[in-house]
């Protein structure tokens, strides 16, 4: 039987003492314990659904790595960590009654694209729209609303990337200018 969501009350201690410990070693990006966000991230694009003690929104690398060092102390050994890119995973792999840290808030930047080598380094919450508003791949990356991950689902991300380059240099430097325009 699928499990579905049942309205739950506020996290456990060992979660309110992981986030506030994590408060407390500078994380910079945002913390949610709010039922909205929770019910939010308890689903993705498959038919599971998990109620997620928390989330965790990093605003940057380094936010990552505090987590990550954090969870690696004994005394959170039971915290429960889930990475979540867009939340487009088709078999409940981003859900979780732990933390979810989730990077499609703050790390969803395309930090560099690579037209003649045809690959973009990007970050985790980037999604396949975002390479597709920049025009620089052609033919188009399909399945728009897909992460792009670093380890490329069954339908391979890196063999629809790797197609034709686009018509002339000047239309990805012009893409490429529009996408890195700051907007800060």
């Amino acid at each position: 039987m699928i499990p579905a969501l049942h309205v739950g009350g506020s996290p456990v201690s060992q979660y309110v003492e992981f986030i506030a410990e994590l408060r407390a070693r500078g994380f910079e990006g945002d913390i949610s314990t709010s039922y909205a966000d929770r019910t939010v991230l308890a689903t993705d694009n498959s038919i599971y659904q998990r109620m997620p003690q928390a989330v965790a929104f990093p605003r940057n690398a380094m936010d990552v790595i505090r987590v990550g060092k954090l969870a690696g102390e004994e005394r959170f050994a039971e915290v429960t960590l889930v990475p979540r890119g867009g939340g487009t995973g088709t078999n409940g792999q981003s859900l979780t009654d732990g933390l979810i840290v989730d990077m499609s808030r703050h790390m969803n930047r395309i930090l560099e694209i690579n037209v003649d080598e045809r690959w973009a380094w990007v970050e985790a919450g980037v999604v396949k729209d975002q390479l597709n508003e920049c025009a620089v791949f052609s033919p188009r990356v399909t399945v728009a609303r897909d992460s792009v991950s670093p380890m490329p689902p069954s339908r391979s991300v890196a063999q629809e990337i790797n197609t034709a380059p686009p018509k002339s240099a000047s239309d990805a430097r012009s893409a490429f200018d529009r996408l890195f325009k700051k907007t800060d």
